[in-house]
């Protein structure tokens, strides 16, 4: 209850930690501290206990090797799954978007050429060029050519 700061309770733990099987209390608000009684704790095993120690500390890193392993390949499959996903959207909708500017493109195309077909025959006709305009949608300078 006296220690007031980190040196007050370092000293504290030099003068007085072989007292204690668990960290103080006052200790446990200073991390490097609990480090330090964790280290002693373990430098007080016998061999045996030091073993089983290194075992399970080996155990839980090879744990959390583990789990990080199978967390990065499941973020490279869901990538590469998104990736494949967004791909074959993107495709499905350069095809539909592809298809319809075609088709759009297929009608007024067609739509000119049934025009200037049917300027070319007014034409022959005799149809005045200011008439096959008006009929036809084209300009008098389209008919003129024909």
């Amino acid at each position: 209850g006296d220690c007031l700061g980190t040196e007050d309770k370092l000293f504290y733990w030099f003068k007085n930690g072989w007292r204690y099987k668990e960290e103080p209390n006052q200790l446990e608000d200073e991390e490097f501290l609990g480090d330090l009684v964790r280290a002693c704790n373990v430098a007080s095993f016998t061999k045996d206990k030091y073993d089983n120690y290194i075992v399970g500390m080996k155990s839980q890193r090879d744990a959390l090797h583990r789990e990080r392993q199978i967390r990065r390949e499941g973020l490279e499959e869901g990538l590469e799954k998104g990736r494949e996903e967004g791909l074959q959207q993107g495709l499905t909708q350069g095809r539909e978007e592809g298809l319809q500017e075609g088709l759009e493109k297929g009608l007024e195309e067609g739509s000119r050429q049934k025009s200037l077909s049917i300027a070319l025959a007014l034409k022959q006709r005799g149809f005045e060029l200011a008439q096959i305009a008006e009929i036809t949608g084209l300009s008098p300078e389209e008919v003129s050519t024909l």
